[in-house]
């Protein structure tokens, strides 16, 4: 079948309307500053995407991930009641996404095709997936694209190379140049601020609960920015890297994991308005407390997705 195009001019950003032709064992944990916290955290670890639950300071896996070349490719919805996996085939040209309940059940599956690439991220009301894609029909241009569960795609923005959904389902996406912020329809972008000031292009977004804040990474390290433009600061700084923020539930934390071994990247938590930078020294736990398992660090190949 061939493939429809249809553009509508932004300011730098171009928005494209169609791409397709379709248009075990419980084990406890060590929470730092007790158990009182009301998170879940999803997490994927070597062998399993998993549960840690802080509450009951127990974890659970659920769904087995050991033969994924992608572990890192999940993504949870907002209220921790589905999770969407991705899949590909060995030669990366089928890639498939599958959507599961809580407890590792299947809900639904369907096929893309190829050329994407990221993590694909559930709209707040799970009725959407959008993912970065790259198709060669229009290589080397770059899409966030976003598709219903059906299979069918809704909508693409030229240019955008990270992203992440607000609650009241619009798209906070990153460019080459700027931050940008869709309309509720998605079928337009406004440029909410230039990308100075920061070392390198902003990527692994997370949005806090309140739709006020936006966490990322820039050089390595964790970032934040209001989600009008302003308030641009760094969180984290370390000889290290600090990757994958996530806003815990209440927005008073963020998750993140700690690269600094070469083998594991240690889940750790900050509080989310230290007024200054934190120094992170890798070995200790303050002033970023590790999450424990058994005595053990936790090591996660995602992002510490932070559920109630």
């Amino acid at each position: 079948m061939k493939t429809h195009f249809r553009w509508l001019v932004l300011p730098v950003l171009l928005y494209a309307g169609c791409l397709l032709p379709a248009c075990s064992k419980d084990k406890k944990s060590n929470v730092p500053g007790g158990s009182g916290s009301a998170d879940r955290i999803f997490y994927s670890g070597n062998t399993a995407f998993k549960i840690l639950d802080l509450r009951s300071g127990t974890e659970k896996s659920i769904i087995n991930n050991a033969a994924e070349s992608h572990q890192e490719r999940y993504d949870v919805a907002r209220d921790g009641s589905q999770i969407v996996f991705y899949s590909e085939s060995l030669t990366s040209d089928d890639i498939t996404f599958t959507i599961y309940n809580a407890d590792g059940g299947v809900i639904k599956t369907f096929r893309v095709g190829k050329y994407v690439s990221g993590i694909p991220k559930l709209s707040p009301d799970k009725s959407m997936i959008a993912f970065i894609w790259q198709p060669a029909s229009t290589y080397p241009d770059k899409y966030v694209a976003v598709f219903s569960r059906d299979g069918r795609q809704l909508r693409a923005f030229k240019g955008v190379d990270d992203y992440a959904w607000t609650s009241d389902q619009r798209l906070l996406m990153v460019t080459s140049n700027a931050f940008y912020l869709s309309s509720a329809d998605l079928s337009t972008a406004q440029q909410l601020r230039n990308l100075n000031g920061l070392p390198e292009e902003p990527e692994q977004l997370d949005i806090s609960r309140n739709d006020k804040r936006v966490a990322f990474v820039s050089g390595s390290h964790i970032w934040m920015i209001n989600m009008d433009g302003s308030g641009l600061r760094q969180v984290t700084s370390s000889g290290n890297r600090e990757w994958y923020p996530a806003w815990s539930p209440d927005d008073s934390r963020i998750y993140f994991n700690l690269d600094w071994t070469g083998n594991c990247l240690e889940l750790r938590v900050i509080p989310s308005d230290a007024a200054q930078v934190i120094n992170i020294d890798p070995h200790t736990d303050g002033p970023a407390p590790r999450i424990m398992l058994n005595g053990n660090r936790i090591c996660s190949q995602s992002q510490p997705m932070a559920r109630p």
